[in-house]
């Protein structure tokens, strides 16, 4: 089992700019929750950290729609990681050269990014998504349907309420559902 750590950014869009530089636009906390029009569209980064030379091209990057507390998530998988062990990017191996193996700071590592861009994602009520790796979350963002606000200028408390429950229910079959796909791949 290969030595990692890992992250997800939640945004609403991930643009390529000139020179290879990524920009988020719209990012969301990694536990946040938020209020969504229809239909969703979501961009997910999977930022992994790992020691150079260590082979994390068996891991598993995916992300978990569970739309309105259905037991059935929907699956979309990143794009598969580099076959064979990491490698430094020409900076990091000329700041190994320099410094004959031993840099200051200790050991280098190396990044490796994923992204993944779901969109057209439709709901009812609720919708839970998980960033996982090898189904060990790293990630959660929740969406509530944008509800329509009364005369009064507030929404209902009963119908504020009646969301969150059915959120916390769909955050519970998220976690049921990791669990079993952890217990199915050990």
């Amino acid at each position: 089992m290969p030595k990692y750590s890992a992250h997800a950014i939640f945004c609403d869009d991930v643009r390529r700019e000139q020179g290879g530089a990524m920009s988020l636009m719209g990012v969301y906390g990694s536990v946040a929750q938020r209020v969504a029009t229809h239909p969703l569209r979501l961009g997910c980064v999977v930022v992994i950290n790992c020691e150079i030379g260590e082979d994390i091209s068996g891991l598993k990057v995916e992300l978990i729609a569970h739309t309105d507390g259905s037991p059935l998530p929907v699956v979309n998988a990143f794009p598969s990681l580099p076959a064979g062990k990491t490698r430094p990017d020409a900076v990091t191996q000329a700041l190994i050269d320099r410094f004959d193996g031993d840099p200051p700071g200790g050991a280098p590592t190396t990044t490796m990014v994923g992204i993944l861009q779901a969109e057209g994602i439709q709901f009812d009520k609720s919708c839970v998504f998980s960033a996982q790796i090898d189904g060990a979350e790293i990630g959660r963002l929740v969406f509530f349907k944008q509800e329509t606000v009364s005369s009064a200028g507030s929404s209902s408390p009963a119908k504020a309420a009646k969301r969150m429950k059915s959120a916390a229910r769909s955050e519970g079959l998220v976690r049921k559902v990791a669990a079993k796909r952890k217990k199915a791949a050990d």
